[in-house]
């Protein structure tokens, strides 16, 4: 079983392509490729799935080499183009590599072909890693910028929270034992310490700090966040009372 290659062949003559194919299984590949000689053919080929290689002829009667390569540069920057003609001239060879082609052979001797294939699969591979690489690094850096801003926004949150913990310390301890105001403060403490504890886990995302790991209580964590939602929702009852009060009286 040979090395499997998805080939788009871009020519007029039949014979000329299976000559192509012939070339490359005898180099160790296994061949599935599609042969088209119009530009219409070429662009639902390349819409209809991925090739690993595009070998060309440069010269055909309705459609040319260097209109298929500008069609296949729109679809595909990296994908291996080759040049397979029996026409081409050096000028003219030149032109196209700059155009975007990676070689191009003389028809009537293939020897190249297959180390040309080869070496034309391993760059585009690298050249794919490397372009891979590069987004992960953009992406790297988008959450660098993200951390960064996080950790300053926590920055100010926690000194806020720090100054309702103060006033509400203050009023805990002036709040008369048992009373309702007392409880009151106690919430807002426990809210604030809370907070402090989210903005703590911000600052070290923005600082890349490595989180502690704690055991904690499932049972624990429902029940402060249901006795919070209790709470918000007990407040909103309250705020649409007062205003169903305030409409009853300006009715």
């Amino acid at each position: 079983m040979g090395t499997p290659i998805r080939v788009l062949i871009v020519e007029d003559s039949e014979d000329d392509s299976e000559l192509v194919v012939r070339e490359l299984k005898r180099g160790g590949y296994d061949v599935k490729c599609k042969r088209v000689e119009t530009a219409a053919a070429l662009e639902a080929a390349c819409e209809m799935q991925e090739w690993d290689l595009v070998i060309s002829d440069f010269s055909m009667p309705i459609f040319s080499g260097m209109e298929a390569l500008a069609l296949v540069r729109e679809k595909r920057t990296d994908m291996p183009f080759i040049f397979v003609s029996g026409t081409m001239g050096e000028e003219t060879a030149v032109t196209a590599m700059r155009n975007g082609a990676q070689d191009y052979l003389v028809k009537g001797n293939l020897t190249r072909l297959v180390p040309a294939v080869q070496r034309e699969l391993r760059d585009a591979e690298v050249r794919r890693a490397g372009k891979k690489l590069e987004q992960q690094v953009q992406q790297l850096q988008k959450f660098e910028t993200i951390g960064k801003l996080a950790g300053g926004i926590a920055h100010d949150f926690n000194n806020m929270i720090g100054a309702i913990l103060g006033w509400a310390e203050l009023g805990y301890a002036e709040a008369e034992s048992g009373s309702r105001l007392r409880d009151r403060f106690q919430k807002i403490r426990e809210q604030a310490n809370r907070a402090a504890r989210l903005t703590g886990q911000l600052l070290a995302f923005g600082r890349r700090q490595v989180l502690q790991r704690q055991l904690v209580s499932l049972n624990t964590l429902i029940q402060e966040e249901m006795n919070f939602l209790g709470k918000v929702i007990a407040g909103a009852d309250l705020r649409d009372n007062i205003l169903v009060d305030r409409e009853k009286g300006l009715q």
